[in-house]
């Protein structure tokens, strides 16, 4: 069996990296596609991973455009498949499932958005794919028949503690005081259109209040302001979750690194315009209380949320046995997800005969 995996996102590749190097273990064959993003790509780089590039989807371009770079995309993904021959496509590219239903290869797609913030992703991916492997707290809307949900997160499938162990090796110099870390997204993919997130305004009081307290630390995908960039941070970028594991605070606009940090358990708050809207997020909110979404035009909720969590002594000990139930609720989606793309197409009639199957993966 050939397995063709599509990468669009850094997440993507966190999400993969581990089901690539199991199945290279097993000497299975394995093509990896990756969207021609400069992080992306060198991640891809540092773990010798052999693989094709694609082209980036369009960001708040034109729908004469977008439709332009969706057609060469689609011709380029064409012959990909037709000079490679892979048994199974799998993971987030637009495109895959529709290439995957003229050549009659089977595709399954990753996701933990709701269909409701990837509208245009939905409608093109969905109807052609054969499964939707998903988080039960995603809403995949009127495709929810071709979805197998478990019960667990796609952060999981690299954070959960079978699967991570914080690495200070490197980053010693970072853990000597308490510290801060920010994320800035450019929120400029199409489904951010019109939303919100950390402004300048915003982004020069959060380093002026956290200051106070330890060290600030910027991860940004955007580019940022000349007065910020001596707090940016400059690790290489296979040790991010290790330092994010030791953080005191996670602020920012971005949705990964939200679920990021509630899963190693450490103090996060959000903000953005999609509060509220992905359900994912969600769960970890409300029901594990990991999390805390605030709707960018509430800037005062914000700074009392910061505060309540800085000054709180007990802050990091309460989100950490937060965090030990959750994933004690919760499956290992590494070998879960191994499980069911080995065992392919079986496994998809067994989690429709017997969802409770997926609890001997804990």
């Amino acid at each position: 069996m050939t397995y063709l995996i599509s990468l669009g996102h850094p997440s993507q590749f966190h999400l993969f990296k581990n089901i690539i190097s199991a199945l290279l273990r097993k000497n299975l064959e394995v093509i990896v596609l990756i969207t021609e993003k400069d992080i992306l790509k060198k991640l891809v780089e540092s773990s010798d991973i052999k693989y094709y590039a694609i082209l980036p989807s369009s960001r708040r371009k034109s729908k004469l455009h977008l439709a332009f770079l969706l057609i060469r995309r689609f011709l380029k993904l064409l012959f990909i498949i037709f000079k490679t021959k892979p048994g199974i496509l799998l993971g987030s590219e637009t495109l895959l499932p529709i290439c995957g239903r003229i050549f009659g290869i089977p595709s399954i797609v990753f996701t933990e958005d709701d269909s409701s913030i990837i509208p245009n992703f939905a409608r093109i991916a969905f109807p052609y794919a054969d499964c939707i492997l998903s988080p039960t707290s995603c809403n995949v809307g009127k495709w929810d028949y071709k979805k197998i949900a478990y019960n667990g997160f796609q952060k999981l499938a690299y954070l959960h503690p079978n699967n991570f162990v914080a690495n200070k090796s490197g980053i010693e110099n970072f853990l000597l005081k308490p510290f801060y870390i920010l994320r800035f997204s450019d929120l400029k993919a199409y489904h951010d259109k019109q939303k919100n997130g950390i402004n300048y305004t915003v982004a020069k009081r959060l380093i002026s209040e956290l200051s106070k307290h330890g060290n600030v630390y910027i991860s940004s995908e955007r580019k940022l302001e000349a007065e910020f960039e001596p707090y940016r941070i400059n690790i290489n970028l296979t040790q991010m979750h290790s330092l994010l594991s030791f953080a005191e605070l996670y602020v920012g606009d971005s949705q990964s690194m939200a679920v990021e940090s509630a899963i190693l358990g450490i103090p996060g708050i959000r903000f953005n315009d999609f509060v509220g809207k992905i359900g994912v997020l969600d769960e970890l909110e409300k029901k594990y209380h990991l999390t805390t979404g605030i709707n960018s035009s509430d800037h005062d909720l914000l700074f009392k949320k910061v505060d309540e969590i800085i000054t709180d002594v007990n802050s990091k000990r309460l989100y950490k046995e937060r965090c030990n139930r959750m994933v004690g609720e919760k499956i290992d989606v590494l070998k879960f997800m191994l499980w069911f793309i080995e065992n392919w197409p079986d496994s998809y009639r067994v989690m429709k005969n017997n969802p409770d199957y997926q609890y001997n993966f804990k």
